[in-house]
């Protein structure tokens, strides 16, 4: 259950990430453009 749950939250950052181009690592670190699409494929990527 715990898995579907973190699944589930990989899915909707991916298509998030993949929407915006841009994804937040830490405070002082962010991704933006290809590179951050790239790393929105990789979450959703373990799905089934």
């Amino acid at each position: 259950m715990c898995l579907l749950v973190f699944e589930i939250i990989m899915l909707i950052t991916g298509i998030v990430v993949l929407i915006t181009g841009r994804i937040n690592v830490s405070e002082n670190f962010s991704l933006e453009g290809w590179r951050a699409r790239v790393g929105g494929v990789f979450l959703i990527a373990p799905l089934p």
